[in-house]
């Protein structure tokens, strides 16, 4: 199951003649001029909901010949061995009804003779999921998926696609390339078997079949980093749909609850992305939304609907054919909005500070900021990285509203040079900056010293700041390999859309050794995922490594697409 975008609804008869259908029921208009008899009108989910099985097999099937025609007996690639892989993990894993534990160091690479699939799951559910959730950070669907996983036998969608998922995980990482093809294989499985669920009036209300649906998102975004594309978030949009279908009565319990939670968290980072509105549940949805689980993370969520509004209006505001065409009371209008966000803004992280406040790291000398490439000489610690999650999401949503913000006054500005700002543009220019740089304090507590000074990329020798007269505990040096480099993709890409207020200020937002600084730090994201470099555009400088060297000619265009895993 897939959703394709938003085909044709006309009538079939208008469809086989390629004729613009008025779809007027019962009958529409050019089925009775023609005197035919109309056919009727595909029901609406089945339409969103189109079945794109065929589409996959056709391209696995080219990628296999493509694949069989380039390569000769002689290179023809082989599973690796004994060779180790390690994931570190300095505590032992909790067991997984029906799959066997991985150990925590050091994982042999499979040989022939090892379950591929089984092995993957243990991969993935150790090195991903079983962490202790923070209960603060909790607005995604991770932290259901191992009681529907139990819950579930092998032929059903939540346990293939799963599946296809763990191996999508393995293929970045070094010598499992080979896997690319059976986990491609069977993500077309998963999408057949969701289809099959989806198209089944009992098992389309199920949790395990919308937490399938969230998993075939999941594993597009993965599909997408391989292939060094932008995902199209067909599956979000499905799960948007299936949603829809259930009705607001079949999310009742807490696994429901917190699934339709992760399925409004992508709708509207979606909605903030492309500056668009967040798209509105019916009516009787309203109420329902209002008690779904509340934490820091979720009423950040919430805070977003009104980021996504704002930015919607103010993009289509500004962004005029005719600058001409706007008036002060518009501006006036958008900007009272702004000013409001800004005070909600306030509220949250005055909320949220006294769970979780950013500290200066332990180790600040010279050769620690030096080790750990540490920006501007400064190191934050979290009590948690999924704290550092929540609150660099929080300064990306702020810095896309102060974007527009200062968009629209410095514009009210000219049409109106006596309107008085409440802050002014000095200050507006200092809060952005500090923004950015507390998301770059951030990176040595997710990052550590991973991949620099020779360091590699899968070793247990990685170190990572923190607190004072504490050592880094194991739980962090798991979760911060694991999860580190994913939560700082779309916090490090912030930089590129600050360009646009450079005319307010009369002088760009960051110093472009800051924006040098962010794309390396991209770049080492990229490699611990097996992604090596972006499409290269003029938009961005050239990354670096610590002593200014170029690490490619070009210039590269970093994505601003967020993969938001928990």
């Amino acid at each position: 199951m897939v959703y394709g975008g938003k085909p044709s609804r006309g009538c079939q008869n208008c469809k086989k003649s390629h004729i613009k259908c008025d779809e007027k029921r019962p009958q529409c208009s050019l089925c009775v001029k023609r005197k035919l008899v109309c056919p009727g009108y595909q029901d609406a989910f089945d339409l969103v909901l189109r079945d794109q099985t065929s589409l996959m097999e056709k391209k696995a099937k080219v990628r296999r010949e493509r694949e069989k025609s380039s390569r000769s007996p002689e290179s023809t690639p082989s599973p690796p061995s004994s060779q180790a892989l390690q994931i570190v993990d300095h505590q032992e894993p909790k067991p997984i009804a029906g799959l066997t534990s991985v150990a925590s160091v050091p994982i042999p690479v499979p040989s022939l003779d090892v379950n591929i699939e089984q092995y993957a799951l243990c991969y993935f559910f150790t090195t991903y999921i079983l962490h202790d959730h923070n209960k603060d950070a909790q607005r995604g669907h991770f932290e259901f998926l191992l009681p529907s996983m139990q819950a579930s036998s092998r032929d059903d969608p939540i346990s293939i696609i799963t599946t296809a998922v763990s191996m999508l995980t393995l293929v970045g990482r070094p010598g499992m390339r080979f896997l690319e093809g059976p986990a491609r294989q069977k993500f077309g499985e998963g999408l057949r078997s969701a289809a099959a669920a989806i198209n089944d009036p009992e098992k389309s209300k199920q949790d395990a079949t919308l937490m399938a649906v969230l998993m075939l998102s999941f594993g597009e975004g993965l599909i997408a980093v391989a292939e060094k594309k932008a995902p199209t978030h067909a599956h979000a949009k499905g799960a948007v749909a299936l949603v829809k279908h259930r009705g607001v009565d079949n999310f009742s319990n807490e696994t429901s609850r917190g699934l339709l939670l992760a399925v409004r968290t992508s709708m509207i980072n979606q909605a903030i992305l492309h500056s668009q509105p967040v798209e509105a549940f019916p009516s009787e949805w309203k109420d329902h939304l209002k008690q779904l689980p509340h934490n820091a993370a979720s009423n950040l969520t919430m805070l977003g609907e009104d980021v996504a509004f704002f930015k919607a209006a103010a993009h289509n505001l500004l962004h005029r054919p005719d600058p001409d065409d706007i008036t002060t009371n518009e501006l006036q209008t958008c900007l009272t909005f702004g000013y409001e966000l800004e005070r909600k803004f306030g509220d949250w992280v005055f909320w949220f500070s006294e769970r979780s406040t950013p500290a200066i790291a332990a180790d600040i000398s010279p050769e620690a900021l030096e080790h750990f490439d540490a920006y501007s000489n400064t190191m934050h610690v979290y009590t948690d990285i999924s704290h550092t999650n929540v609150w660099n999401a929080y300064r990306l949503q702020r810095l896309a509203a102060l974007n527009y913000l200062v968009g629209c006054e410095h514009h009210l500005l000219r049409l109106d040079p006596t309107s008085v700002m409440p802050v002014r543009p000095e200050f507006r220019l200092q809060t952005m900056r500090q923004l950015v740089d507390d998301i770059c304090a951030s990176v040595p507590f997710s990052l550590g010293d991973r991949g620099l000074h020779g360091i590699g990329l899968r070793t247990t020798n990685i170190s990572y700041p923190w607190f004072y007269g504490e050592a880094c505990p194991a739980r962090h040096h798991r979760k911060a390999v694991a999860l580190g480099g994913w939560f700082l993709a779309g916090p490090l890409s912030i930089y590129p859309t600050l360009d646009m207020v450079t005319p307010y200020f009369g002088e760009p937002v960051l110093p472009r050794q800051q924006k040098i600084w962010m794309a390396r730090q991209l770049v080492r994201c990229r490699s611990f995922y097996g992604v090596d470099e972006g499409s290269k555009d003029e938009g961005a400088p050239a990354p670096t490594n610590a002593t200014g060297q170029a690490l490619e000619p070009d210039r590269i265009r970093m994505q601003t697409t967020k993969y938001v895993m928990y």
